[in-house]
């Protein structure tokens, strides 16, 4: 606890603590491991909601997955969902463009409807994979729902078979995506 207290101070403490150039802190994107101490990742996360709260005026959430906290949305100060279309499915995208920014939309104003009850702003901090970025950007742009392409930079893990837009010498992989976007 006592690193993870003060690596909390150096990020959202001092000068940045009110810092309005931040949109926010994602706590931990998707916990679902097992943790080797007391409480696990729930107690983990609870822990450094309870920090954040007194320390920065600056957002915090953690992306809905598994193992955490009950009460973790009526914590988050923001709300944060991934959402993606056909998961893994991505040679179906530029077939199904239309349907997917229908699909993104309506999923978008589900989630405002849902920030709204909590009073909360909502981004949606992962979509896309290869073919399918631009007609989900499109969706949530009609939802009026902010978004964070997850993977940009393509070769570096993974996930780079579907998903990425950038490769490291600056060129994309898709010059549609890239004017689209």
């Amino acid at each position: 606890w006592k690193q993870a207290d003060a690596y909390l101070a150096d990020i959202a403490g001092g000068s940045r603590a009110n810092d309005k150039r931040l949109l926010g802190f994602d706590v931990m994107n998707e916990p679902g491991r097992k943790a080797p101490f007391p409480g696990g990742l729930p107690a983990f996360i609870s822990h450094v909601f309870d920090v954040l709260k007194k320390s920065t005026t600056v957002l915090f959430t953690v992306d809905a997955y598994g193992q955490l906290p009950k009460d973790y949305e009526d914590v988050e100060t923001g709300l944060s969902w991934h959402n993606y279309w056909h998961y893994g499915n991505w040679k179906s995208c530029a077939a199904n463009a239309a349907s997917i920014c229908n699909d993104q939309a309506a999923a978008g104003k589900a989630y405002l409807t849902d920030a709204a009850k909590r009073n909360k702003p909502a981004l949606v901090s992962e979509i896309g994979q290869f073919d399918c970025y631009c007609p989900a950007a499109h969706g949530w742009q009609v939802a009026g729902v902010g978004f964070i392409m997850w993977e940009l930079m393509l070769e570096h893990d993974q996930f780079s078979s579907f998903q990425g837009l950038v490769y490291k010498n600056g060129t994309w992989r898709s010059d549609v995506e890239r004017d689209c976007l």
